[in-house]
């Protein structure tokens, strides 16, 4: 773990945080500037930290994300940048920067134009179809990536899909994402410590067998 957190270590010194963009019950996520030579244009970037009271169960769970992140290289799958640890009380995960932000503000914002209400024009019809079909292939790619590196998610939702400014989705959120490499489930109630049973779950979107008996595969992500 050590060795990998130095390979990403980025200073503070090479930051500049700009303004909060989100934030989530447990985290906050900054725009802010990274440079990383002296004669480098600075990069937009996207810095997420924990927030408020936080335990060390808590960092050990956010350092845990920023080594699952590193694992990960695939166009529909958002990358580690790197990881900040002076930056302020809690360590930082530095990411490519969402410009257009996530999947469900995305179908919120246009939901009018995606349902095509009265719309009768085949054309209109036929491209918002491309449009909505398109969404649905990138984030199918995406988690076909993760299960073939033997991830789960366990959160996959619109909330955790970013669109950057070419309009590229990427899955993004792998706080609750279990490594599956040497058997192909993932069992919450057996698997894990104390600390990782009594991680908070999004049970809105939940499959059956994980709710019922924790169960978590590549089927119950999809």
């Amino acid at each position: 773990m050590e060795r990998l957190l130095i390979k990403y270590l980025i200073p503070a010194s090479k930051i500049q945080v700009l303004e909060v963009t989100g934030q989530g019950e447990f985290g906050i996520v900054y725009r802010a500037f990274m440079t990383l030579k002296s004669d480098d244009m600075p990069q937009v970037v996207a810095i997420k930290t924990l927030k408020g009271l936080f335990s060390k169960n808590d960092v050990h769970s956010f350092v845990e994300e920023c080594i699952t992140m590193s694992n990960f290289d695939d166009p529909n799958v958002l990358p580690l940048f790197g990881v900040c640890l002076d930056l302020g009380p809690a360590p930082c995960i530095i990411m490519p920067f969402m410009s257009r932000g996530s999947l469900l503000s995305y179908l919120k914002n246009e939901r009018s134009n995606l349902t095509m209400t009265n719309v009768s024009d085949k054309d209109t019809v036929l491209n918002v179809r491309k449009q909505l079909l398109c969404i649905c292939l990138q984030v199918a790619k995406g988690m076909s990536y993760l299960a073939s590196q033997h991830f789960v998610h366990r959160d996959l939702a619109a909330r955790n899909c970013m669109i950057d400014e070419n309009g590229v989705i990427k899955i993004a959120d792998f706080g609750l994402t279990e490594d599956i490499y040497t058997k192909c489930y993932f069992n919450q109630f057996t698997d894990e410590s104390e600390l990782s049973k009594n991680v908070k779950l999004p049970v809105k979107w939940m499959a059956i067998e994980s709710l019922c008996d924790g169960i978590f595969s590549q089927k119950t992500d999809v």
